[in-house]
C-alpha cells in the first residue's frame, strides 16, 4: 500500500489443463502390466495463460484466511527418495504434526496419510506438469 492506494502488480503465467475428452483417451496407468514403476500417461494437455495474484494482499499469509501458509521448520530428515522408509516416515510425520499445530489455530488432530515425493528422477511419481487434484471421493476413504 502506498498511502491509501493499494498497488498491485499483475503477473501472467502458463498452466497446463487436461482437456475434456472421452474416457478412453484419458487414463493414467500405475504399475502397468503388473510391472512396478511402469507408468503410462494417456491424456491431452492444453496450455493456458492465466492471471497470477498474490493471495497475501500485502499481509502475512495465514492458513485460516486463505488455506495456505508458508513456514520454515528444521527437519531431521536429510534425504527424500522416491520411497520414504518407515523410521524416516515416523520422524517426518511427527515434525509435520508439530509444525501444523504451531502454525494453525484450533487443530485437534493431524493425520499424515500420503508420503508422495515428486522428483524428476522418480519413475513412480514424476512431477505433475498440469493443474490437478490429488484426491477423489473414492481415494479419500482409503
Amino acid at each position: 500500500r502506498k498511502g491509501s492506494v493499494e498497488i498491485r502488480r499483475m503477473l501472467r503465467g502458463l498452466v497446463n489443463y487436461h482437456i475434456e475428452e472421452d474416457v478412453e483417451n484419458y487414463k493414467i496407468y500405475i504399475d502397468a502390466g503388473g510391472v512396478i514403476g511402469n507408468r503410462i500417461d494417456k491424456y491431452t494437455l492444453k496450455t493456458r495463460e492465466v492471471d497470477l495474484q498474490d493471495p497475501r494482499h500485502g499481509e502475512e499469509l495465514k492458513f485460516s484466511r486463505g488455506g495456505l501458509a508458508f513456514a520454515k521448520y528444521p527437519t531431521q530428515v536429510d534425504r527424500f527418495d522416491d520411497v520414504i522408509d518407515i523410521l524416516t516416515r515416523e520422524v517426518y510425520d511427527k515434525e509435520l504434526a508439530e509444525i501444523l499445530h504451531s502454525k494453525i489455530e484450533n487443530i485437534q488432530e493431524v493425520e499424515v496419510f500420503d508420503h508422495t515425493v515428486r522428483s524428476d528422477l522418480s519413475t513412480w511419481r514424476p512431477p505433475a506438469w498440469h493443474v490437478h487434484g490429488d484426491y477423489t471421493i473414492q481415494s479419500a476413504g482409503q
